[in-house]
C-alpha cells in the first residue's frame, strides 16, 4: 500500500496530465495486487497451507469461482452506478441542478459507513452459525443485527430528514442549500436498503452471491429508466427520485432469497 501511494505521489509531483495519472493509478493497483499475493504466499504457512508458494497449480472449485465472480460483478456494477449517475444527470440537467444533486448524494454517501460496519460484522458470524448448523442462533443473531440497523436508520436518517437544511448548509455551504430539498427524497431509497443491510449479509454468508448481483444489475437498469423519464420533467428532484428508485428496486428482489435462508435455518 505504501508503494502504491508512492507511485501516485510521483505522478502528482511530476505534474502529469490525466493520462499519466490514470496510468499511475493502474500501475499502483498492480503493485498493490502483486504485493498482496507475495505477502499471502509468504504467510501461507500460518494458514496451514505451507506448500502454496511451491505449487505449480492451485485448483479452485467452481462454486468458489462463481461466488467471487458474482461478488466482483456486484461491486463493479455498484461502483459504476456511483460514478455514472452524475454523467447521466448531466445529460438532462443544467450545471446548477447537477451540482445540487451531487451535493445531496455526497451527504448521503457519508451516512452509509455505519451500515457497512454492521454488515461486515454480521457476515462472518452468520457464516459460522450457518455452516455449524446452529439455525436458532443464526436467527437470533440476524434479529439482533437487524435491530441495530433499523435503529440506526430511524435515528440517523430521521435526524437528517428533519434537519436537512442546516446540515446541508453546514457541510456544503449556503450555495448548495437547494440540495436540502433533495435529501428526504433520496433518503427513502437509501434508508430502505440500509434497514435490510444486516439481513442481506445472509446471502453472501451462506454462499449465495448471485441474488445480490441480480439485484444490483436490476437496480442499475431501473435507475437509468427512471432518470431518463423523471430528470427531463422534474429536474434535480427527478434525479433524486431516480436515485431512490435505484435502492428501492433491490429490496423486493433480495427479500424472497433472505426469507428462503431463514426458512431453511429451521432445518439445520
Amino acid at each position: 500500500a505504501a508503494a502504491r501511494v508512492g507511485v501516485l505521489a510521483a505522478a502528482w509531483a511530476a505534474g502529469g496530465g490525466i493520462t499519466e495519472v490514470a496510468a499511475a493509478h493502474a500501475a499502483s493497483a498492480a503493485v498493490l495486487g502483486a504485493g498482496t499475493l507475495a505477502a499471502a504466499a509468504l504467510n501461507a504457512r500460518l494458514a496451514g497451507i505451507a506448500g502454496l508458494a511451491r505449487s505449480l497449480s492451485v485448483r479452485v472449485g467452481a462454486d468458489v469461482v462463481q461466488f467471487h465472480a458474482a461478488t466482483f460483478g456486484k461491486f463493479s456494477i455498484a461502483a459504476a452506478a456511483l460514478h455514472m449517475d452524475s454523467i447521466v444527470a448531466a445529460q438532462f440537467l443544467g450545471a446548477a441542478d447537477v451540482g445540487l444533486y451531487r451535493g445531496a448524494r455526497q451527504i448521503l454517501e457519508m451516512t452509509r459507513h455505519p451500515f457497512y460496519l454492521i454488515r461486515f460484522a454480521a457476515q462472518p458470524e452468520y457464516s459460522r452459525l450457518w455452516h455449524s448448523g446452529q439455525g436458532a442462533a443464526l436467527r437470533r443473531t440476524a434479529a439482533a443485527f437487524t435491530a441495530a440497523a433499523v435503529a440506526a436508520v430511524i435515528a440517523g436518517y430521521g435526524a437528517l430528514a428533519a434537519f436537512s437544511e442546516p446540515i446541508t448548509r453546514l457541510i456544503l455551504g449556503d450555495g448548495f442549500s437547494g440540495a436540502a430539498a433533495l435529501l428526504p427524497i433520496m433518503i427513502l431509497g437509501l434508508a430502505s436498503v440500509s434497514a435490510i443491510s444486516a439481513l442481506s449479509a445472509l446471502l453472501e454468508a451462506t454462499g449465495r452471491a448471485l441474488p445480490p448481483l441480480a439485484a444490483t444489475a436490476a437496480s442499475l437498469v431501473a435507475f437509468f429508466a427512471a432518470a431518463a423519464w423523471l430528470a427531463p420533467r422534474f429536474g434535480a428532484e427527478g434525479m433524486a427520485w431516480a436515485n431512490a428508485v435505484y435502492y428501492l428496486a433491490a429490496v423486493p428482489i433480495l427479500l424472497p432469497f433472505i426469507a428462503s435462508i431463514l426458512r431453511r435455518s429451521h432445518r439445520l
